[in-house]
């Protein structure tokens, strides 16, 4: 299970301009506004690029980007539960590749949209046992694999609506394999 990590974006503290659609002729300062900090940020002709914090009053901790004041391009969130995401934003919510970690430990690396996984993943159990195939609205659907840590063993076959379905291949920690 050592290979099995899925890589963990890193999402810099990154000041890097990006499109906004606040409008201004002048250049601005950092400055704390309604409990969020903006990063340091400028003016271009015709709108003002910036990344920023922001703190909820629910205790949820966003940094990254924003467009028209939803979470946009690359920031990482805490949630008030505990939860976390890391990755790609599109107007508010999570959407291309990105990292969620649920408030007990589970682990999902992979695609997102709509703020559902979908696409190619990799989800990991709190047990050590971990699934990596193909998503859709959330649920393991096509091909994938799951793989048993307690035992050594593996499943590799079809998947519809988070079950196995029809034929599949159980591979043993002892090397045997049963087809089915």
């Amino acid at each position: 299970l050592s290979g099995a990590a899925c890589p963990s974006p890193r999402v810099r503290g990154d000041t890097r301009p990006r499109t906004s659609s606040r409008s201004t002729a002048a250049p601005c300062t950092s400055r704390v506004l309604s409990g969020a900090r903006q990063l340091p940020c400028k003016a271009s002709s015709a709108r003002l690029e910036f990344s920023e914090i922001s703190r909820r009053a629910t205790g949820e901790v966003y940094r990254g980007e924003f467009y028209d004041d939803l979470r946009h391009g690359r920031g990482a969130c805490r949630y008030a539960d505990g939860a976390r995401y890391a990755g790609k934003w599109v107007k508010g919510h999570h959407e291309g590749y990105g990292v969620f970690v649920s408030p007990d430990g589970e682990k999902y690396c992979g695609e997102w949209e709509d703020s559902q996984k979908n696409g190619r993943g990799r989800y990991f159990f709190k047990n050590g046992d971990f699934f990596d195939g193909t998503f859709v609205k959330g649920l393991a659907q096509g091909h994938g694999v799951y793989w048993y840590r307690n035992w050594g063993n593996a499943y590799s076959g079809n998947w519809v609506d988070d079950k196995k379905s029809g034929k599949g291949t159980y591979v043993f920690g002892t090397g045997s394999r049963y087809d089915g």
